[in-house]
């Protein structure tokens, strides 16, 4: 018997505000990356659909339309995830956790023929304010009552936070009576169970002056709302009692219940988001009297005051006046200073204030690992690999991902480019030393570069190239251009084409930058590992991977095409 096929849609919420520039975790890139390889696995599941982010406000607007938009395409299940939140930090650290997408799709899957089922992620508040205190509470409800059952129970129930120590020792996947959607999983039919009814508040009032609605008819319709909204503490709406996510969660979970006959809203505990705050904030553990009487006896034996305590100094703001100019040196906070290869060393470039602004930091590192003469070689051999077809095309080592967005723009488009990347650079060229000194920005460099065709025409595949490459072979992946310019030492680059050539597929094209004197390695790998069949245009290598054409037909085509350009 053939599984139940679902469509899939993905929703980012990348907050800029006022559809502002769109900004995310890095860690939801990585995130993404896995689950569109699961999900193109899995039987169970007929269409990975992203859905283009949103970056505006207010949210309850943003998350109604990506309701609508999900219905539109015909998506039988949405996910929606929020710009600040970290999917499954706990996988692999903690036995108890569980990936939130497998385990839930399991569940929602599993059920899916009893009725519809929405499953978040449970995650914490901010840390407690420096000045009015507080915690970092649960953003997980339950229904609570004041006192024993009586007759007069009006006021009895109440919906409140799990508390910390009860969060910390749920597992699995339970129901709840309202849970935040910053990580959760709909089931589209569970939005019928809230469908608005209500309209416009202008056009009722057109109505009800034309006397075609009663004023009581005016007020009803102008009361029902979408499904996520906010309540409100008084009719001048100057403090929220709810926000948008628990007024929706929580309204499906109570008219399930009566429409259904059982609770559709469920958390799994198993699956802790962690939430981008001052800091990572993670999942709550349970304090005993050990653990504070081990702190008590530390404090005595290390002799510590009350009065005392412990400040955090970050070495990167002794950096800010004194930034070194050049990849040969970079200084840590320790004095020490570490060196680079002094064949490999070039002027870093760096505007002054590396703590400013990140377009500041992109322009200044434009043109830094191509020249124009190389890009169009590029853009020739990836038209060759289109060949009327939506190309596939992967850039290992994409920097801030300028050649990728030049790819988009050469196609018009009408393309994928995966740019995979660590963000940590390079001791064989200059970019190690770049992330160095720019205290770690790579990655937000490119995110912002790359800006609206991020999830769209370019997926950021954030892990070691042959990790990434592993990653695709599992799932069978065939790729039509494979550009290599990650590493430039022999090891590095021997270890990327024997990665990657297996994944171009037959007429695609396998190719990478810096063949020649600068990065003598590069070469020597090249040759080695793939021999005399080699074309180099420029510091452009390429190789056609061949198929059932007469010998040395498309290769001579690729050669016609770079040659042209």
């Amino acid at each position: 018997m053939q599984p139940r096929k679902l469509k899939v849609a993905f929703q980012l919420f990348a907050y800029g505000g006022n559809g502002g520039t769109a900004s995310i975790a890095p860690g939801i890139a990585r995130w993404m990356a896995k689950v569109a390889v699961e999900c193109e696995r899995d039987e169970r599941i007929e269409q990975f659909i992203s859905m283009p982010p949103i970056s505006d406000t207010p949210i309850t607007m943003c998350r109604n339309r990506s309701v609508v938009d999900a219905r539109r395409i015909g998506a039988d299940v949405l996910v929606m995830i929020d710009s600040d939140n970290e999917i499954d930090p706990l996988v692999g650290h903690d036995p108890l956790a569980k990936p939130f997408f497998a385990s839930s799709f399991d569940y929602l899957h599993e059920h899916y023929g009893r009725g519809p089922s929405v499953i978040g992620c449970p995650y914490l508040g901010p840390p407690p304010h420096p000045v009015f205190g507080g915690e970092e509470n649960v953003y997980v409800f339950c229904w609570r009552s004041r006192q024993s059952p009586s007759p007069s129970d009006r006021d009895n129930y109440f919906l409140e936070q799990y508390t910390r120590e009860e969060a910390a020792q749920m597992d699995g996947i339970q129901e709840c009576a309202a849970l935040p959607t910053g990580v959760v999983m709909f089931d589209m039919r569970a939005f019928d169970l809230t469908e608005p009814i209500g309209e416009q508040p202008h056009l009722v009032l057109n109505r009800f002056l034309d006397g075609k609605v009663s004023a009581d008819e005016a007020i009803k319709l102008i009361r029902e709302e979408s499904w996520f909204y906010y309540d409100f503490d008084d009719k001048y709406r100057r403090r929220k009692s709810s926000t948008e996510d628990v007024t929706c969660t929580r309204d499906i979970s109570l008219i399930g219940i009566q429409k259904l006959g059982y609770n559709p809203l469920m958390c799994n505990w198993s699956a802790w988001a962690g939430h981008w705050k001052p800091k990572l904030v993670l999942k709550p553990h349970v304090v005993t009297s050990d653990q504070v009487s081990e702190r008590l006896a530390e404090a005595a034996r290390k002799n510590t005051r009350a009065d005392e305590r412990l400040v955090h100094v970050d070495y990167q703001d002794g950096l800010k006046t004194g930034y070194p100019r050049s990849a040969s040196e970079v200084q840590h906070g320790n004095g020490r200073a570490d060196r680079i290869a002094p064949e490999t060393c070039v002027d870093v470039p760096m505007p002054e204030d590396v703590d400013g602004d990140i377009e500041t930091l992109v322009d200044s590192w434009k043109g830094h690992n191509s020249n124009h003469e190389d890009r169009k070689v590029l853009i020739a051999l990836c038209r060759q690999a289109a060949r009327d077809r939506h190309p596939e095309i992967v850039e290992v080592g994409t920097f801030i991902g300028e050649t990728a967005v030049a790819i988009c723009e050469a196609l018009d488009d009408h393309c994928t480019v995966l740019a995979v990347d660590h963000f940590l650079g390079t001791e064989t060229d200059t970019t190690r030393a770049i992330v160095r000194a720019s205290g770690g920005r790579l990655e937000e460099a490119f995110m912002h570069n790359v800006a609206d065709r991020c999830y769209r025409q370019i997926l950021p595949i954030v892990m070691p190239s042959d990790e990434a490459a592993e990653l695709f072979a599992r799932a069978g992946k065939q790729f039509d251009l494979v550009y290599l310019d990650a590493g430039h030492s022999f090891a590095e680059v021997s270890g990327d084409i024997e990665c990657w050539k297996p994944l171009v597929r037959r007429g695609g094209i396998l190719c990478g930058h810096d063949y020649g004197e600068m990065f003598p390695e590069v070469e020597k790998a090249v040759r080695a590992r793939l021999g005399e069949a080699v074309e180099v245009r420029g510091t452009t290598w390429f190789l056609v991977i061949e198929d059932d054409e007469p010998a040395g037909r498309q290769g001579e085509r690729a050669r016609a095409q770079a040659v042209q350009q």
